[in-house]
């Protein structure tokens, strides 16, 4: 399994839609923070400008742009530089809902967005969440080599208009898709010199994080991984802290805990079997590091914890003014 795809399996991300909008210029509307959350949204039709704090220039959105919140920080979205502002939470007490598509605004052109989430399990952490900017946006164009973000954003496109049975459930995972092809497309840009992804890039660090997620359990020494990438100890130690920002063994010593953690809240592993798996000599050196780790031991730690649900989010009605904080 590739480094970003094993991320994924113990990231267990979840997809919400929120809703369709129809917003007729001229308006404004500013969303709130939400820390633990991606946010997106996806230009259907009609054109806009979007913008996040620090932000010098607004970036101009077409059809069929992607415009990402990594960090769930406040953003904004606009028609019209001179719209008044208004707060999402006023524009959906004020907006005409139906459950599936909001609207609002003044009489001038029509802009339609999706707007949506994906959320991590809870208690899940990795460099790569960290590393993201506090923003980022994509477009289906012939330069990007973004043709298949096109087809993908008709058959969102097509979902979110229905009412069909399994509408949600089918919206939820075509957006799911929408989110690794996004994470793929920022990786392969050169352009995006996102700590996390440059080590993926790399060919000495990419190779490493390939080799500690392949055998997680085997007792790696920065020696041997430094041969066995070709390497000194020194200029990898030096590579990985520069571009991860954490040493070799410190990565594998979280990833090993985020596999733990994995383990003890979806199997019946004993402890000292999956402390085992992981590379632990011993139980009570498991124990010592995951508690460290998480503020608890292993055993306790799963009678307190329960499963990640891995079902889809809910319809987009009951998760409208979730997306207003």
């Amino acid at each position: 399994m590739d480094v970003l795809s094993d991320i994924l399996r113990i990231l267990k991300f979840n997809t919400s839609v929120y809703f369709r909008t129809r917003l007729r210029a001229p308006w404004w509307v500013t969303i709130p923070e939400r820390p633990s959350v991606v946010r997106f949204h996806i230009v259907i039709a009609g054109r806009c400008w979007g913008t996040v704090p620090g932000l010098t220039e607004a970036i101009a959105l077409g059809p069929g742009d992607v415009f990402v919140v990594p960090r769930g920080q406040g953003h904004e979205f606009y028609s019209d530089a001179g719209a008044p502002r208004q707060p999402l939470e006023t524009l959906l007490a004020q907006a005409d809902f139906d459950g599936m598509t909001l609207s609002f605004g003044g009489r001038g052109p029509q802009t339609q967005l999706l707007c949506g989430h994906f959320e991590f399990d809870e208690g899940v952490s990795h460099p790569m969440l960290s590393s993201f900017p506090g923003h980022f946006s994509l477009s289906p164009t012939a330069e990007t080599g973004l043709g298949w973000l096109a087809t993908l954003l008709q058959l969102i496109e097509r979902e979110s208009k229905v009412s069909r049975p399994g509408a949600a459930t089918a919206l939820n995972r075509l957006t799911e898709v929408l989110f690794i092809q996004v994470l793929r497309a920022f990786m392969a840009d050169p352009r995006n010199e996102t700590s996390f992804m440059i080590g993926l890039r790399d060919r000495f660090v990419g190779e490493a994080l390939r080799r500690l997620h392949r055998r997680p359990g085997h007792a790696w020494t920065v020696d041997e991984l430094a041969h066995e990438v070709g390497l000194s100890r020194t200029a990898l130690s030096l590579r990985f802290v520069k571009i991860i920002g954490l040493a070799p063994a410190q990565y594998l010593t979280r990833w090993r805990m985020q596999l733990a953690r994995t383990a003890l809240l979806g199997s019946k592993k004993s402890l000292a079997l999956i402390g085992e798996e992981l590379g632990y000599r011993s139980e009570a050196a498991f124990n010592r590091v995951f508690k460290r780790h998480f503020g608890v031991g292993p055993g306790r730690y799963r009678r307190l914890q329960a499963p990640a649900s891995l079902e889809p989010g809910p319809p987009m009605a009951r998760d409208a003014r979730r997306h207003a904080g």
